[in-house]
């Protein structure tokens, strides 16, 4: 589904295959204890879309609670109608949304950053720095597939697998974990309403020569965000 408002904020993953089987030792194995050096990566469209989505990106902003009744009466699959609220004629709207259809954004690094790995028992905990405070505390329990966050808990994973050239992390396999609650698009452009999204994966791209982690974070209770982030890290394979 593309809805407006996750056009800006939301890694767009198409289908993938993924089966339910509790994680194997070898995941634990792709987050060993000590410094971790890795590249923060970030989905960048083509300059000339990316252009495009800042135009509208602040057109929002100016408009958030039009925007919010906008996206309620068009509620359903597929892009919002054009209209001219968002700052761009319709020709380039329509090439904006044919873009991300096409999934022409790529991964590309942002920032060499690094974070330790603390190893204790059947769990891994990340710690960072307030550059990547968003992972910070970040803990895998593999006794009990769950994933623990500041903003809530990720129990049960499944297995993850990312082959199609319009997915943005394929190469990718892995594991999954996920939750959410509310309407996370509807509660970004409006002033109340709760809502809650959380994603974890983990895995290795690149013919197993890279190690992957995204993490996908949104909290928002009675409009106050108190997250609204995506991170995703690579590093090589040790």
């Amino acid at each position: 589904m593309l809805r407006f408002a996750g056009l800006f904020v939301l890694l767009m993953i198409p289908a993938c295959s993924s089966e339910d089987s509790a994680p194997d030792a070898s995941l634990q194995q792709l987050l060993p204890a000590g410094k971790i050096d890795a590249e923060r990566l970030q989905l960048r469209a083509p300059l000339p879309i990316a252009a495009i989505g800042f135009v509208m990106q602040q057109a929002i902003k100016e408009n958030n609670d039009w925007m919010a009744q906008y996206a309620r009466e068009n509620d359903g699959p597929g892009a919002l109608p054009y209209h001219e609220n968002f700052g761009v004629s319709e020709e380039e709207y329509d090439r904006y949304i044919a873009s991300m259809e096409a999934g022409e954004a790529a991964l590309r690094s942002d920032a060499e950053v690094s974070f330790e790995v603390v190893n204790f028992g059947a769990s891994s905990k990340l710690k960072a720095s307030e550059l990547l405070a968003t992972v910070n505390n970040l803990e895998f329990d593999w006794a009990h597939d769950t994933v623990h966050t500041p903003w809530g808990d990720l129990v049960g994973s499944e297995e993850m697998k990312l082959d199609s050239e319009k997915a943005a992390l394929s190469p990718f396999v892995g594991r999954r974990w996920e939750m959410l609650s509310g309407d996370p698009e509807a509660v970004l452009t409006s002033e109340s309403g709760s809502a809650k999204m959380l994603k974890v994966y983990l895995g290795t791209r690149n013919d197993n020569q890279d190690v992957l982690l995204y993490f996908r974070a949104m909290s928002v209770q009675q409009g106050i965000v108190y997250v609204n982030d995506e991170v995703i890290l690579q590093w090589p394979m040790r």
